[in-house]
């Protein structure tokens, strides 16, 4: 009879933690965001070439984006890192980054608009700075087009960045 006891509860305890397990594994799941992954930030230049390649690593939750910023091109400055932050309204996607170092100064935002389920495109904002001859200084707002696009081993990013970087 103890044993019968010792198996029942044996049992009711391997329930319990399969379902506990399942229904945890379930809610992760449901807690990470369709935007949750690596991206490829490309900006382009006024002529429309390309000139920075950045890797995004991105965790969603709800609408509020956070994740980080690494350049992976031009190669002299594969150092730079930025922390960023975004939130999605609608099909649009807007943000902020900073860096995660001090002797790096660039920082600003992004304003981008949905244009397929991997790829959105727009431009990001800064700050752009000149100091005069006269000892003066301006400053303006400068946009620079931009296209993010969600990591794939083949087709779209990774392989035209191999082939601008051999050009």
């Amino acid at each position: 009879m103890i044993y019968l006891l010792h198996d029942v509860a044996s049992a009711l305890i391997g329930i319990a933690f399969t379902l506990g397990a399942q229904t945890l594994r379930q809610w992760l799941q449901e807690q990470r965001g369709p935007y949750t992954g690596t991206w490829y930030a490309t900006a382009y230049s006024e002529k429309g070439q390309s000139i920075k390649h950045d890797t995004f690593c991105l965790k969603q939750r709800g609408d509020r984006i956070t994740g980080t910023i690494s350049r992976t091109f031009p190669e002299e400055q594969n150092y730079r890192r930025w922390h960023l932050s975004a939130t999605v309204i609608g099909n649009e996607l807007y943000g902020s980054f900073w860096p995660t170092r001090r002797d790096i100064t660039s920082y600003g935002s992004w304003c981008l608009k949905q244009d397929t389920d991997d790829r959105f495109v727009g431009y990001y904002l800064s700050w752009k700075h000149e100091s005069h001859d006269d000892l003066t200084r301006t400053e303006a707002l400068k946009t620079t087009k931009c296209t993010l696009e969600r990591y794939r081993t083949s087709g779209n990013y990774v392989d035209s960045t191999v082939r601008a970087r051999k050009s």
